[in-house]
């Protein structure tokens, strides 16, 4: 489960509950191309968090883009900072932009073995350069799961639920594309800008 990131997640605003996943990405891989206006070095805020956190984009072979997380830790509490880093290449869908997202280390330890699972998040590039990002929100998930609106599992444990996406990629794909974006991805992960002289 992605919630093995714990603090780097909180800080990452993909925390409070478990994150569903998906075995399956939105879009076919092979046919990839990275978003060039990712390119370089972000800096926000996630969630609610009193730090600065950065992102730093390299795009890759493949039409894929690796990016760096870096969470800067409180001056009260050195050991809250964090870092990770992931592979994603991202999909255009109803008009919208979407990350598929793959965890390849957290502080340098390898993923857990549902590594291969994908984290789903929207983006948007506001008219003042400004990046934001949303998760795909646990409540809406499960509930589309539970009235096989899109195929997936739900193991419940006694205070939350694991979701995992099973669908095939072209009918996730059509799930997204045909339901309220901004309800289905509603929980924030943060509000980037442009670092200075970083892009």
């Amino acid at each position: 489960m992605l919630r093995r990131l714990g603090a780097v997640l909180l800080l990452l605003a993909l925390a409070g509950g478990c994150v569903p996943e998906s075995e399956n990405p939105l879009s076919d891989p092979a046919a990839a191309k990275a978003d060039p206006r990712l390119s370089g070095h972000w800096i926000g805020r996630l969630g609610d968090a009193d730090t600065d956190s950065h992102l730093h984009f390299v795009p890759r072979p493949g039409g894929m883009t690796e990016v760096l997380l870096v969470a800067e830790a409180p001056a009260d509490n050195a050991t809250d900072g964090g870092w990770a880093a992931y592979r994603f290449f991202p999909s255009h869908l109803g008009g919208r932009d979407y990350m598929n997202l793959r965890l390849l280390t957290m502080d340098g330890k390898p993923p857990g073995p549902d590594g291969d699972n994908y984290l789903l998040c929207r983006y948007a590039i506001d008219g003042q350069g400004r990046l934001t990002v949303w998760r795909l929100a646990q409540q809406p998930a499960l509930a589309a799961v539970e009235a096989g609106a899109v195929a997936g599992r739900v193991e419940k444990g006694r205070y939350v639920a694991d979701v995992v996406l099973t669908a095939a990629t072209p009918d996730l794909a059509a799930f997204v594309a045909g339901a309220d974006a901004e309800a289905l991805f509603a929980t924030l992960v943060g509000t980037f800008a442009p670092a200075a002289g970083g892009r």
